[in-house]
């Protein structure tokens, strides 16, 4: 996987909020229209941590039923990486976000990435 440098221009965030969870603040979201993209930020990366991300994308309606109906991604926000867990990130559809020179977020995923949108996967369990 490839980095590459990249403004992120978010648009119009209207609401930002933290998610608690087990008492110690487990992720960020941003909401920008009918998308929502749930972050979370770690010093350093582990696979470990992307799994338990994906889990709380899947049960992150229940905690916040407003949202239902958005559009749902998800990131992940380190200053290191351990264990590949950046790639395992991008296989699953994450986005990759790394500190890089000078200070700037650097995106790690490549053009051919193609973000999952977990709220999809709301509809196919209710069914």
């Amino acid at each position: 996987m490839r980095s590459r440098q990249a403004k992120l221009h978010i648009g119009q965030v209207i609401r930002h909020r933290r998610f608690d969870y087990r008492g110690v603040v487990r992720v960020h979201h941003l909401v920008n229209g009918d998308a929502l993209l749930v972050v979370e930020v770690k010093s350093t990366l582990r696979v470990e941590e992307v799994r338990k991300l994906l889990e709380d994308l899947s049960r992150f309606p229940a905690f916040f039923p407003e949202y239902r109906g958005y559009r749902r991604f998800g990131a992940v926000a380190a200053l290191g990486i351990d264990e590949s867990a950046d790639r395992y990130a991008y296989r699953q559809g994450l986005f990759v976000l790394t500190l890089g020179r000078e200070g700037l977020v650097t995106l790690r995923n490549d053009s051919a990435f193609r973000p999952q949108d977990f709220a999809a996967d709301d509809s196919v369990e209710q069914s």
